[in-house]
């Protein structure tokens, strides 16, 4: 779910960009949620275009407009390693003999997309040299 799930939002932010671009024509595209640590702002991004040129722009605006594109694509790398280390807290907690209910929406389907986008980065850094291993890794998740 993201912010623009509520229409109400969703014409909020509409609003704001006739206000921002007064002489244009903007269209959102499609937006998505901007995760921070310990910042409130900037939470609410969207893919649009203005009058033809595609922009990618946070609705609640701090950052500048020329850094945004650039911001968003350093948050990948904080998005993994959040998500790195908090799934090595779960699963050390789970060696420790914890256990953990999964959320009611959470499928073994959303583990297997989850660990298909980790072997991708991994695949990414990886010598050709190395690829073999990948396959084997790949072939062994693809049995279980």
């Amino acid at each position: 779910m993201t912010w623009s799930d509520y229409e109400h939002a969703l014409e909020r932010a509409r609003d704001e960009l006739r206000e921002r671009f007064p002489n244009a024509h903007p269209a959102i595209l499609m937006t998505f949620d901007i995760a921070w640590s310990g910042w409130e702002g900037d939470s609410r991004g969207a893919l649009i275009t203005l009058d033809g040129v595609p922009m990618l722009i946070a609705i609640d605006q701090t950052i500048e407009e020329g850094r945004f594109t650039a911001e968003v694509a350093a948050r990948l790398a904080e998005y993994r390693r959040l998500i790195s280390e908090t799934e090595a807290a779960l699963e050390r907690y789970r060696q420790l003999g914890g256990t953990v209910e999964q959320s009611s929406d959470w499928t073994p389907e959303d583990d297997r997309l989850v660990l298909v986008g980790q072997i991708a980065d991994v695949i990414e850094t990886m010598p050709i040299a190395d690829l073999e291993r990948v396959l084997v890794l790949a072939k062994l998740i693809h049995d279980e």
